[in-house]
């Protein structure tokens, strides 16, 4: 399919490229969530419980590249690119059902791994599950890959990252518990030659079977050893209509991502109705008074956008590190989603006194797992968050790494002089 005749599918009101695929896909990638289970390839998976968990599917993961478990441990990967190979001619074709898998978060049965995931509102902390989600979809590119030339000695040669997150579809009508089970399942859906598409769903058990809540397509690519280049995959084959259809939506959405970026505004200038839009938005903000760009008069019943601002500041320790020590994209992605919402709560002015602190400038998320034996905040957790928040403003501030002096407040107090 070119790109001119996708484009002409389902052309948007302002850019031709944007909400072209989604219709398209929608159709066909995953059944609607309102369905009581979720349909699976070949049969596999139904109401069956997985036997593994995803802490167990990150050991394995771990085992797969060889990673260290101490941080200070330098590993050197070069002697692994003899292992690639030089063409996708290489590798043997492969099956949605070879990389088809599941695994389950044991909030039933785990109290203390319950505490991981709750919220301070009783509820299933989203940003974790974004984290699990990153995570199981690079161990199904794992085990989509079979490398003729790999060795039973040597750890894997690929470094699989995340390029994107296509979508996420959360179905309204249904919330996670946190006092019971969730599957997360999925398989590789699409290929190219280094680039994988991976489909995933988290269900939970309701009624006695298992009932879908959350779909999500990322899209992953795989690199070689010292993460410097891109690295062949084993194409995808379908072996049922079902499978077809899937890998037919999954080139759309490669279609689709292509011509959203050859349709960037980076690239084109604003068409017509994009320039309108712009001048209709200036116009409703404009001061009749005064023909001026910087007087401006806000609307009836709305809020300056500057006002909303939220920012977040992280200090990437050794414990927020993945398998090859970088920081991963379902980390990333827990707190984008946590800065997100606790934008969205504090600009709905919900329970204020449970998120004040987040004008300090680093948005605190109060969950159970910061909480002390009183079920409150406690000091020790915001002498940190108050001290790496200090180290961090002074690091900016001078460009140069703070010393560490033990104390407190001799601590701040040497950082004051530093500043």
């Amino acid at each position: 399919m070119s790109l001119t005749l996708l484009s002409r599918l389902l052309p948007s009101p302002h850019r031709p490229g944007c909400g072209v695929v989604r219709q398209v896909v929608s159709a066909g990638w995953l059944p609607s969530l309102s369905a009581p289970r979720t349909r699976r390839l070949h049969g596999v998976g139904g109401d069956d419980t997985p036997t593994k968990t995803v802490k167990e599917v990150i050991c394995s993961l771990t085992s797969k590249v060889g990673a260290t478990h101490s941080f200070s441990d330098t590993v050197d990967r070069s002697h692994l690119l003899k292992l690639l190979p030089l063409s996708q001619e290489e590798l043997p074709a492969r099956t949605m059902r070879d990389s088809w898998d599941s695994a389950i978060i044991p909030l039933g049965s785990e109290e203390r791994l319950r505490e991981k995931y709750v919220t301070f509102m009783g509820g299933v902390r989203v940003g974790r599950l974004l984290e699990d989600l990153d995570v199981f979809a690079v161990w199904l590119c794992y085990k989509h890959i079979q490398n003729p030339r790999q060795t039973p000695d040597l750890p894997s040669p690929y470094s699989i990252v995340t390029a994107l997150v296509d979508r996420i579809d959360f179905d309204p009508g249904r919330s996670l518990h946190p006092d019971r089970d969730i599957r997360i399942s999925g398989h590789v859906s699409w290929t190219g030659r280094s680039s994988l598409e991976t489909i995933l769903s988290v269900e939970q058990r309701e009624d006695d079977a298992w009932r879908q809540v959350t779909r999500a397509v990322f899209v992953m690519v795989a690199r070689d050893p010292l993460n410097q280049g891109s690295a062949f995959v084993n194409p995808l084959v379908c072996e049922t209509p079902e499978e077809r259809k899937i890998y037919q939506a999954g080139e759309v959405n490669k279609l689709h991502r292509k011509l959203v970026q050859e349709e960037s505004l980076f690239r084109v200038p604003p068409n017509e109705s994009e320039k309108t839009l712009v001048h209709e938005l200036f116009m409703s903000m404009a001061n009749p008074k005064e023909l001026s760009f910087t007087s401006k008069k806000q609307p009836d019943n709305s809020v300056w956008m500057e006002e909303t601002k939220l920012k977040n500041l992280i200090i990437c320790h050794p414990e927020h590190r993945n398998r090859f020590k970088k920081v991963f994209g379902g980390f990333i992605m827990r707190l984008a989603f946590e800065l997100g919402w606790a934008c969205a709560y504090t600009y709905r002015n919900i329970h204020m006194k449970e998120v004040w602190l987040i004008v300090a400038g680093e948005s605190l998320a109060f969950f159970f797992q910061s909480r002390n034996i009183f079920y409150k905040i406690f000091g020790g957790f915001l002498m940190r968050k108050a001290f790496e928040l200090a180290w961090a403003n002074a690091l900016m501030y001078r460009s140069v790494q703070p010393t560490h002096c033990s104390g407190w407040p001799g601590t701040l107090a040497q950082l004051w002089k530093q500043v």
